[in-house]
């Protein structure tokens, strides 16, 4: 067993679902020489899709709704999530546990959440969808206090908790098992079906629960939560910029004289990772309470800014760039700075201001420790070069954009594009080691350094050197020496001792046996050496050593040869 074998943790995403879902993952820059693999979704990004037709059989399915035709049902089953269409899998993603909550976003689609199996949140989004299906298995499902009456839920499998905080109807299908019902909504309808299995359930004053046989135990009211689409005055009571009228209280733009009216939307990005607390003002303004060692650039992604030409379609926005008037991106310190948007229609629309009032911590990006990165081997960290895979993991202190490097021996190779959406990531770059350069002696192993390099905003960290080695051929100064060979276990078990026998040939004069382990932890002894006979070599890998590589040399009057044997090393039961 090689311990250097590391598996490449980063889970590949795909996405079949209908286009109306929208997409969940953006393509990240690569270079030209290598690949950088990490899937990512929304918050994240991907290099490799996968996709897999899963298995339909659900537990309970049979007596299940039937989504309707054209409807996304969704099923869960080993830490897969699955949205099915008419039957079949259009979608399938790995979780890293198997709590799902239906939520509808800020522009009212219905979203399913759940976390990936990197521990980072996403959320898949089924559109105007009015009736969701679920089967499968679930530790929790709920339905959260955004989804409006208008929508309903069936739901099959087995469910330890099922929360019900809006005021939905609920139908818990023959042959579903659900071990908690908490209903935290007055306006919720729970209707469990004959055949169904309820083990204990609690509901809030006014709300329904039909079909339960047991005792009700009274449950606390969940509050819906303030929604995160929150409108600025200018959109609400019409910003009039074309005109040169303003609303009371909003901020003006620039340039507006001859130029049609906008409209500004503010409100919560999906996931707000930089901020403590977010409040919206009525002239135009956001203010921003950053997390420790958040800058204004960071803090204000957590943000969304719309600008549209028509005060009720959201699809009419206008095209552009915002950006900082008066400030770096970078700064963390605390402030009221403008920030601008330039259509790209300069000669038709306005430019618009936000005013952002940031309470950032102070410090200087300057100051702040990247930490270091780590680097190693995926697959074997020994062979004839060519192509190799690595994987760095990204530090946590990297918080804005920069680069990876990677250097093989003190020669640059090549380099790839991070941000802070990397940091506690581990990613995989793939490498090449040109043999013909590299290789010192063509006889003999020869070791190539490799090292990853961090640069964000001039902070620069340096990781752990890992050594690649370049198997050398077997090689022998004298014809006569050929009939000199090893023989040797495959393998052998941590702190076990075996034997790797040298014949000698008969035809050489004063042979003498050296052994190297260069690869893995060893220990070695060689008995007697005679022309024409058989040595002994012991050899006991030492605990947790990788395997065994063994450089077995014999020299003598006639000249010199060198063979390796390689032995795998199991672990001690």
């Amino acid at each position: 067993m090689n311990r250097s074998v590391k598996r490449l943790t980063s889970a590949a995403l795909s996405l079949a679902i209908a286009v109306s879902m929208g997409a969940v993952a953006n393509a990240k820059p690569v270079s030209s020489k290598g690949s950088l693999l990490g899937a990512k979704t929304t918050t994240s990004t991907t290099k490799t899709t996968t996709k897999t037709t899963p298995k339909t059989t659900t537990t309970g399915a049979s007596s299940v709704k039937t989504a309707s035709a054209g409807d996304y049902s969704v099923h869960f089953s080993g830490n897969q999530l699955q949205f099915m269409k008419n039957g079949k899998a259009s979608g399938t993603f790995g979780a890293k546990n198997s709590s799902i909550k239906a939520a509808v976003n800020k522009a009212g689609n219905l979203v399913i959440g759940f976390t990936k199996a990197d521990g980072k949140a996403a959320n898949v989004s089924l559109g105007q969808q009015k009736n969701v299906v679920f089967s499968g298995s679930y530790s929790s499902l709920t339905v959260d206090g955004s989804v409006a009456n208008d929508r309903s839920f069936t739901v099959g499998g087995t469910v330890s908790a099922l929360n019900v905080n809006a005021p939905v109807s609920v139908t818990i299908a023959k042959g579903a098992s659900v071990s908690s019902l908490k209903v935290g909504n007055a306006s919720a309808k729970v209707a469990v079906q004959q055949g169904a299995s309820v083990s204990k359930a609690s509901a809030v004053s006014a709300s329904s629960v039909s079909g339960f046989s047991g005792s009700i135990s009274k449950a606390q009211a969940v509050t819906a939560p303030k929604t995160t689409t929150i409108q600025s005055s200018s959109k609400k009571t019409g910003l009039k910029i074309g005109s040169n009228s303003i609303s009371s209280g909003n901020t003006t733009s620039t340039s507006t004289a001859g130029k049609e009216k906008v409209y500004l939307n503010m409100y919560d990005a999906d996931d707000t990772k930089y901020t403590e607390e977010i409040n919206y003002t009525t002239n135009n303004g956001v203010q921003l309470v950053a997390k420790d060692g958040i800058s204004l650039g960071q803090a204000i992604k957590d943000v969304k800014f719309e600008v549209t030409h028509d005060t009720d379609k959201d699809n009419d926005r206008v095209g552009g760039q915002w950006k900082w008037v008066d400030v770096a991106s970078t700064t963390k310190t605390s402030g009221t700075y403008t920030y601008r948007f330039y259509p790209s229609l300069s000669a038709k629309y306005p430019t618009v201001d936000v005013q952002v009032k940031y309470e950032g911590s102070g410090e200087s990006s300057s100051k702040r420790n990247l930490g270091k990165p780590s680097i190693s081997f995926v697959g074997k960290s020994h062979g004839e070069g060519g192509n190799v895979s690595v994987e760095v993991k990204i530090p946590s202190g990297v918080d804005d954009d920069g680069t990876l490097e990677i250097y093989i021996g003190r020669d640059f190779y090549d380099e790839w594009k991070i941000d802070e959406d990397d940091a506690g990531d581990e990613k995989t770059c793939k490498i090449y080691i040109d043999r013909d350069k590299y290789m010192e002696d063509k006889d003999n192993d020869t070791e190539v350094r490799i090292q990853a390099k961090i640069d964000v905003d001039g902070r620069k960290a340096s990781s752990n050197i890992i050594k690649y080695r370049l198997e050398g051929k077997e090689s022998s100064s004298s014809a006569n020496l050929s009939g000199f060979s090893l023989s040797g276990p495959r393998s052998i078990e941590e702190n076990d001792e075996d034997t790797i026998e040298a014949d000698i040939p008969s035809n050489v004069t004063n042979p003498k046996i050296t052994v190297r382990v260069s690869e893995g932890k060893a220990t070695t002894s060689v008995s007697s050496v005679k022309a024409g006979g058989t040595a002994k070599i012991s050899v006991k890998p030492k605990k947790d050593s990788d395997d065994l590589r063994i450089a077995v040399t014999l020299r003598c009057d006639e000249g010199t040869i060198t063979k390796y044997i390689n032995i795998d090393v199991d672990e001690e039961d």
